[in-house]
This record gives C-alpha cells, structure tokens and sequence, in this order.
C-alpha cells in the first residue's frame, strides 16, 4: 500500500507563479505538482551536493561530483529510464489568484525586490499572484516506499519551505512559506517548532534545521546510489552551491504584523544600500563599482573592480552624468548568475500578551561560494558588445550589506560606506 506524506504550508508573502502555457494565467491550479517538484528537485540538489565530496578541486573530481549527484538525483526524482519513487499530489486549499500592483510612492522596497514583475502587470502581462496567508496542504505520494526515501523528501521539504520559495523573485522574500505542520515520520517535532526570538530563530531554527538536513542526507543518501564518491570530513566542491555554502544567516531586527510589511521594510534597507541616489540621500558616497565603470565607459577599458557583481549578473549601470550612457555586465558566455543572497520572511511565536498578533521577520541567507571569482564578464555598451575580461568580486560586499542594514534597522549610525577608494 502506497503511503503519504502530507504539510501544511502557508505563503506569507505573494507567490507569482505561471501555468503551463507561458504568459496565461492558470485559474485552478496556480500551485502546479509538476513546479512544486521542480522546487523540491532544485533543494535536494543543495542539500546532497554537501554530502557528496570529492577528493580534491581539481576539474576531474569536480565532474565525478557531478555525476554522483545526478545519480542520486535520479534514484529519487526518476530519469528517462526509470520512474520516480514518489508522486507530487495537487495542492489543495483555499489557494486564490489576484493581480495587485503596489504603488511605487507606498511601496518602494517591495517594488525594487519585485523588480520586473510588477512592471509586467501594467504591461497587461499574464501571471498569476497567490495571495499572502494562503494554507495549502501538499501531499507526497511514495509509490515504492525504499528506507530513508521519507527521511529524505520530509528534510527537503524542510529546506524548501524555511530557506527556499515559490515563483518568479523568490530570491528576494516573494513566495516565501512557513511550514505549520505536517504527517511525515521523518520530520522531528522540534522542526516544526516555532521560535521565540530572533536568537532562537537563528540557532534553533535554522542553523540546527541545517545541520540536521545536512545529517539526514548524510546518513540516507548512500542508499540511493552506488556511486563510490561518499567519504566524510572534506568539503563539498565549489562548483555547486550548496547548504553547506551558506556562509551566513542573519536576521533583520525589525517585526511586522504580516509579511508584506516585513518584505517592505527589508527592500527599503536593500534599495538604500545598492542605489547611488539613494546613498546621496543619506550623505554617503557611491559604492565603488560606479566610479570604476562611468572612468571604464570615458576610457574604453575594462574596469578593475565590479562589487555589485557580487549580487548576482546581469547588472546593469545608467550614468545621468554621461549623456544617460549605459552599460550592462553579464556572464560571458551568456545567461545569468544568480545572486547568492536569499531574502526569506519567517514567523516567530506569538508574545503571551498579545497571542492573536503575527511577528513576522526577514532572515537573509548568504550561498556565497568561491567559483564566482573564476568568471568572467562581458559588457554591452548601448547596442555593442565587448568582451571584457572583469573578474568577479570575492563576495565580501554581500557580507557588508547584510551588517549594514542589520544595523541601520537598528538606527544605528551609519558612516560612510565603500566609498570611492
């Protein structure tokens, strides 16, 4: 008899989610089995590339890496050959559709997360918004019940739903979840445990939900492939980013009573730290990169530094100054990078006074990993393109923006910051 797995999962910030036809909206089913799987697909990558380890980073190891995964990943998701263990239900629960705009006077930092999205609504874009406070229940079927398979799909669920989200933007806090409950044996209770405080929120929560994800792979994963690349105490490959790459976990010290609010107040201190006009405002310098690029587009040459490439690529740079010049930076063979930090709304337990009163935060989650440093970029200047060669930044600036909006949510002084140097 095949068994379930069942969670009970509530979006705390709007899920922008499409449909299987692009650019229509899909009216019953905006929550589709076949994107929920790709979702989990994608964290079980990042929690089994921690426990795959090679024996040095050297280009061979790093490609015998990626074929243990792949053969993990297949043993579980399924392949060509052979059908996945276990089905992905229809969500169901009271899951509606809207499509609101935030006014960009009202909401400017849920508009510059959301950047792109809500542009395409008033363009007359088809795409579906699930509302905040919806309650799902999703539901895994396992066709054949191998030991350690529930262990596995429960713990990634956990990933997802904690470090991870749904739809377009879900990088930066759009589609984020909390998981309220859930029918799975391989989900411990303190899992499911609400914290009190930031502090518990970081240390209970989720550096120990981490290591414990971390831990359930480590000990189920070998069963599900016969690939000889598992050893203990080394480190994962730089190649892919990982759990085991995430370099920091912090907390903005400001409480909402619902996620947009939060999902605002942290897009303002982001829009306020990266925006040259908006460093003006508050007295400070331009962060160095736009020096660097507005002497690189004077003098036709590569610039020496690009620090906000460390946000993810393309990035793109407008210079009032020079005439409205433009120039965008993205990897040189093409495609993106996406941003290593991860902007996620969590739920904190009610105070005793005020039980009826959500404490919603937003925790920042950095996957630096050192194989950025090894691209390269090209530019395209207006309608042309060139082939510059700027490596990318270490990711330290990633670190600093996180400290710097943790203490200006915390009204500290700011001095200025990475000036021109």
């Amino acid at each position: 008899m095949a068994r379930k797995l069942t969670f009970e999962i509530q979006f705390v910030t709007p899920a922008f989610a499409g449909s299987a036809e692009p650019g229509v909206i899909d009216p019953y089913l905006p929550l589709r089995p076949s994107a929920v799987r790709g979702a989990l697909r994608s964290w079980f990558r990042a929690a089994a590339g921690a426990v795959l380890f090679p024996a040095t980073r050297s280009p061979a190891d790093g490609e015998r890496m990626i074929d243990a995964l792949r053969a993990a990943e297949s043993a579980v998701f399924g392949d060509t050959d052979s059908a996945s263990p276990f089905a992905v239900l229809p969500p169901h629960g009271a899951i509606r559709s809207t499509r609101s705009v935030p006014d960009p006077n009202d909401a400017p930092g849920l508009r510059y997360l959301g950047y792109g999205i809500f542009d395409r609504f008033s363009r007359g874009s088809q795409i579906s918004e699930i509302k905040a406070d919806e309650l799902i229940t999703l539901t895994l079927l396992l066709r054949r019940d191998r030991p350690g398979l529930g262990e596995l799909l429960a713990a990634t669920v956990w990933l997802w739903t904690h470090v991870g989200g749904f739809g377009a933007r879900c990088r930066r806090g759009f589609g984020s979840m909390i998981l309220t409950g859930a029918e799975s044996p391989g989900l411990p209770a303190e899992r499911l445990k609400r914290p009190g405080n930031v502090k518990e929120l970081i240390d209970d929560c989720l550096i120990a939900g981490l290591d414990w994800v971390v831990e359930v792979f480590r000990k189920y994963l070998p069963d599900f492939t016969t690939h000889p690349l598992f050893a203990a105490g080394a480190e994962p490959h730089p190649a892919l980013r990982t759990v085991d790459g995430i370099r920091v976990v912090s907390v903005l010290p400001i409480e909402a009573a619902d996620g947009i609010r939060a999902l605002e107040m942290a897009g303002r201190l982001f829009r306020d730290y990266r925006s040259t006009l908006q460093r003006n405002k508050l007295g400070m310098p331009p962060l160095p990169d736009y020096f660097a690029v507005k002497s690189s587009l004077q003098s036709r040459t590569p610039p020496r530094t690009l620090d906000r490439a460390a946000f993810g690529l393309p990035l793109s740079f407008y210079f009032r100054s020079l005439g409205g010049r433009r120039a965008t930076f993205g990897p040189q063979q093409g495609g993106r990078l996406p941003s290593p930090l991860l902007f996620r709304v969590q739920e904190l337990a009610p105070l005793k006074e005020k039980p009826e009163q959500k404490r919603r935060v937003v925790a920042l989650f950095n996957l630096a990993q050192g194989q950025s440093a090894q691209i390269l970029l090209g530019c395209t200047i207006g309608q042309s393109g060139e082939a510059w060669k700027v490596p990318v930044p270490d990711g330290r600036i990633v670190d600093e923006a996180i400290k710097w909006m943790i203490d200006r949510a915390r009204g500290a002084p700011q001095p200025p910051a990475r000036g021109k140097p």
